[in-house]
């Protein structure tokens, strides 16, 4: 059962042919829901702003979801772009909910090891005060390593693209790269899919990473395309394609018609791979942690 099917909840009444306005005012007669978050999105709508921006403001939408949403409302398919987002959103927030759960028990383990090592000291002589001043401080620095981590793990993915691409890891890692691929091409898919011209499209594109080789990536691609070039020619020249399986996929989706659709099944089968990468990571990210406490631990206590 979903914990949270606020979005998904959306996507049903939009689908249904209700408008946004009238959607979130319905939905926060749900005394399950999060009415914070509606009344935040609810005031937005009323106040100008696109569904897709009001989502961002509201905390249920990342960068390249706003931008597949903003594409998504001009296109009339924001029944159809919700329900990715929802899924994404619940994957993120299950995902550092779990982190942050299984942080906290290294964290107790932690506390007890400075109270002993408190009352071993004041035994030894120390006095209470000191202490209590060295324990607080250490117990400080473990909860605010602890909340950068969990912070670092929460933010979009954009920023950790754009900190990748300024360090060069789009020409050095096959890893970075395929993670770049996937936010990039699922945009680039969904505009494909609404008949966005590429022109226009790159300036969506643009604002995913905020990198100066990604800018002139971009700049590079447009120009191309400006200038006649395929689509498949124009990513290959700004190097934001390699060659490989995926500028294959490209060539011969343009060339049949049927890009959105080719990039689509591509990037489906790209997605569980990197899903299983990235559940790696948080898997191992604890365990680092717990070695690490238990080394402070044990020098606590010694």
């Amino acid at each position: 059962m979903r914990e949270n099917p606020i979005l998904f909840d959306l996507a049903q009444l939009l689908e249904a042919g209700i408008a946004p306005v009238e959607a979130t005012t319905r939905l926060q007669t749900d005394p399950s829901n999060d009415r914070a978050a509606l009344a935040t999105l609810h005031s937005d709508l009323n106040r100008g702003y696109s569904f897709a921006v009001s989502l961002q403001r509201a905390g249920f939408a990342s960068d390249l979801e706003t931008e597949i949403l903003k594409t998504a409302e001009q296109a009339g398919k924001l029944s159809e772009a919700l329900p990715l987002v929802a899924t994404r959103y619940e994957r993120r927030r299950l995902r550092t909910g779990s982190l942050r759960m299984r942080l906290w028990f290294p964290n107790t383990v932690m506390f007890i090891a400075l109270l002993v090592g408190a009352i071993r000291a004041v035994t030894a002589g120390t006095t209470v005060l000191s202490a209590i001043f060295q324990i607080t401080a250490v117990a400080l620095v473990i909860i605010i390593v602890t909340q950068l981590l969990v912070a670092s793990t929460s933010r979009d993915a954009s920023r950790w693209l754009s900190f990748g691409w300024r360090i060069g890891l789009h020409r050095s890692s096959d890893l970075f790269r395929e993670f770049f691929e996937l936010p990039f091409f699922t945009l680039f898919a969904w505009q494909a899919d609404a008949g966005v011209d590429p022109v226009s499209g790159a300036k969506s594109l643009a604002t995913l990473i905020n990198a100066p080789d990604f800018r002139r990536a971009i700049n590079r691609y447009r120009d191309e395309i400006t200038q006649g070039s395929t689509i498949a020619a124009a990513l290959a020249k700004a190097a934001l394609v390699k060659p490989g399986e995926l500028a294959e996929v490209i060539n011969v989706g343009e060339q049949s018609g049927r890009l959105a659709q080719s990039l689509e099944h591509y990037l489906r089968a790209q997605e569980i791979q990197l899903e299983a990468v990235t559940k790696q990571i948080f898997a191992w990210t604890p365990r680092l942690y717990y070695f690490v406490i238990v080394l402070i631990a044990g020098a606590t206590l010694i």
